[in-house]
């Protein structure tokens, strides 16, 4: 008597099923990661360029703070903010920064009353009444790629 072949029993041919579900799932596993890979590296690509207008926008302030031009007793309206950098002063700037623009503005905010003694540690230690001129500094980088940062800090400067 014969036995008709059984589906169950008969396992040709189950090796090669489970080793391509295998290497489908090894497939999908590849293609997710140079995805996340792929994401991850424009993530890196952004992050580089927001910092590089950042740190451009924070030479801006370097700037400011090496000109003292820009905060002296001739800028001492707050209707009148000073623009940056100055006209002599561009052409040294876009070389030292070849792919960023940087500008901004210095807004005097007021002076400080009544007597006011520098901060200790602060290099200051002349005597006499002294009062601050608080001055506001917008600086704006913007690089040719696109990303634009800007840095707001508050300074002052000690005067009569």
């Amino acid at each position: 008597m014969t036995h008709p072949c059984s589906p169950l029993s008969n396992e040709r041919g189950s090796v090669l099923i489970l080793a391509l579900l295998i290497l489908v799932m090894l497939t999908i596993i590849g293609m997710s990661a140079t995805t996340t890979t792929n994401f991850e590296v424009k993530i890196a690509a952004n992050e580089r360029q927001y910092h590089s207008a950042f740190y451009a926008a924070e030479a801006g302030l370097s700037y400011v703070l090496e000109t003292s031009s820009l905060y002296n007793d001739a800028n001492i309206d707050p209707n009148v903010p000073l623009v940056f950098p100055l006209a002599a002063d561009a052409a040294a700037m876009s070389t030292a920064l070849p792919h960023a623009a940087v500008s901004g503005t210095i807004r005097y905010e007021g002076a400080g009353s009544g007597s006011f003694s520098a901060l200790r540690g602060s290099g200051y230690s002349a005597k006499g009444t002294y009062r601050p001129h608080v001055y506001q500094v917008d600086s704006t980088a913007t690089l040719d790629s696109g990303p634009e940062s800007q840095v707001r800090v508050q300074a002052y400067r000690i005067g009569f």
